[in-house]
């Protein structure tokens, strides 16, 4: 008998994570068919539209998640690890609760959009000599910031 309780919630624990990998597809697909600056607040607007607002339940539920991967963030920040994606997922779930955190963030993309673009061609001018200065400049200034954060850390 115990074995047929164990596949039963073996099935819905299967089912509960299949859910949330399709709904976040489908989410993320949303975000990538929307034009760039417009992104997020698109989202929150479709989020909130009449009729389609989740329940207060999964809201909070969101927003405690998105607490939690900005945590982690900011821990990451501190030990190797992936941080930007943490703040990326946490900037997007707020975004979708918030209006002003959904600006900011499309605002944020152009930005870096922008920056990103001219690193790019920056890079794409330069000699290979050229090339190798600025990434010993960059090790450099890594290695820096990293002695600063130590003496800052453990003095």
């Amino acid at each position: 008998m115990a074995k047929v309780g164990e596949a039963g919630e073996r099935l819905r624990a299967d089912a509960v994570s299949g859910w949330v990998v399709s709904t976040l597809k489908r989410h993320w697909n949303d975000l990538e068919r929307s034009k760039p600056g417009r992104r997020f607040e698109a989202r929150y607007q479709r989020m909130h539209a009449k009729g389609r607002r989740p329940p207060l339940a999964a809201r909070l539920a969101g927003l405690l998640l998105a607490a939690l991967f900005l945590i982690v963030g900011i821990i990451l920040v501190f030990i190797p690890g992936p941080a930007i994606v943490f703040f990326a997922l946490a900037g997007a779930m707020l975004a979708a609760e918030s209006r002003p955190v959904a600006r900011f963030l499309d605002w944020s993309e152009l930005r870096i959009r922008s920056g990103v673009s001219w690193v790019r061609r920056f890079w794409a001018k330069l000699s290979t000599w050229g090339r190798i200065a600025v990434a010993i400049f960059l090790v450099g200034c890594c290695a820096g910031l990293g002695f600063v954060a130590y003496r800052i850390l453990f003095s």
